[in-house]
């Protein structure tokens, strides 16, 4: 099997594009191990749900009588 049918197979069991793939193939590459697994801070905007809206909705998941019909 050569590198690209083994990537674009990965890439389909993995339900991920053959580009990220590459991407952490090189990262995986490039870098030791320690360094690969280090969780990397994301830019732009923290979270958009704050702790007051995670409350509010967990407490209407948890209310029996006011609980979601849907999604």
């Amino acid at each position: 099997m050569d590198t690209v049918s083994c990537l674009e197979g990965l890439s389909v069991d993995l339900r991920i594009s053959v580009t990220t793939v590459r991407r952490w193939l090189n990262k995986y590459r490039s870098l030791d191990l320690t360094e690969y697994l280090k969780k990397e801070r994301r830019q732009g905007s923290s979270s958009i749900i704050t702790s007051e809206i995670h409350n509010g909705l967990k407490s209407r998941l948890d209310d029996p009588k006011n609980s979601f019909n849907g999604f």
